[in-house]
């Protein structure tokens, strides 16, 4: 939001301005020794209008060793300075030219573990601008523990249509995290909730204008302690933004299928 910064202007281009306060909060998160950082769905970086960047973050890539893309190329070099993996979203390109919603997960060294496309999009707002991605449910495994993505109007999809296959699949493929990416007007403490339950799983949910929310395989809200709730300063940055960290419970039921999965352990 480029009315955000204040003097001595207003600081533009809007996804330059906006980089500054993800990194912002990669730094902060590793000061507190967070293992990794999710952020929110890509409306936090770019509007719809802007040009989407070509998306060069492929598994297995390290969009740092090149300076095209400049979201792309911060946020793996940012995972590699602080030695703390990136689990980001942006407005991408692919080279056929169609558009989409992608989240990346960059690795604590900047090699990229997992992309997932954006599959269910918000209906009437979203289907104009972008394209909807391949039904691939997507796992990593980090730590040994495996977590799987999800974005935005994808975790309210199953409460309205009642198909939960793509969560099915999730946890098929052993999934002990869910890890949530929202734009905003999303009931994340409420759908973050039944999620956990449901699946026997951790949630994380990370939201544009709210507080991040976390639960615990039971259905219990994580309660986030004012001391570890990190507030950010940037220069100029006249918005209220924030870091959350918590110690977020993994049940570790099992390594992921890594024949549908990417590995955080492969070898480059």
């Amino acid at each position: 939001d480029a009315g955000a910064w204040g003097f001595p202007s207003r600081c533009q281009p809007e996804v330059t301005c906006n980089l500054q306060v993800m990194v912002a909060a990669i730094k902060a998160a590793a000061s507190r020794s967070a293992s990794l950082i999710l952020l929110p769905e890509a409306y936090a970086l770019q509007s719809i209008d802007g040009p989407f960047e070509l998306f060069v973050s492929p598994e297995g890539s390290r969009p740092c060793n090149q300076n095209q893309s400049s979201q792309q190329h911060v946020m793996a070099c940012s995972a590699a300075l602080y030695n703390i993996s990136v689990v980001a979203n942006m407005f991408v390109t692919l080279m056929d030219t169609s558009k989409r919603i992608m989240e990346v997960v960059y690795r604590y060294d900047g090699l990229v573990i997992a992309s997932y496309s954006k599959h269910h999009l918000a209906p009437i707002v979203e289907p104009p601008f972008v394209a909807a991605g391949p039904f691939e449910p997507t796992v990593f495994e980090l730590d040994t523990v495996c977590f799987g993505l999800m974005i935005c109007w994808e975790g309210v999809y199953p409460t309205v249509t009642g198909d939960w296959s793509q969560f099915d699949a999730l946890k098929r493929r052993g999934a002990d995290v869910f890890l949530w990416s929202i734009g905003e007007l999303v009931p994340d403490s409420l759908i973050g909730e039944i999620f956990a339950f449901k699946y026997n799983v951790s949630l994380a949910a990370s939201q544009c204008v709210a507080r991040s929310v976390f639960f615990d395989p039971r259905g219990h809200a994580v309660p986030v302690r004012s001391v570890d709730s990190v507030p950010l300063t940037i220069q100029h940055y006249t918005a209220h933004a924030a870091v959350s960290v918590v110690d977020l419970p993994a049940p570790q039921t099992q390594l992921c299928n890594m024949s549908s999965a990417a590995s955080a352990r492969a070898s480059v």
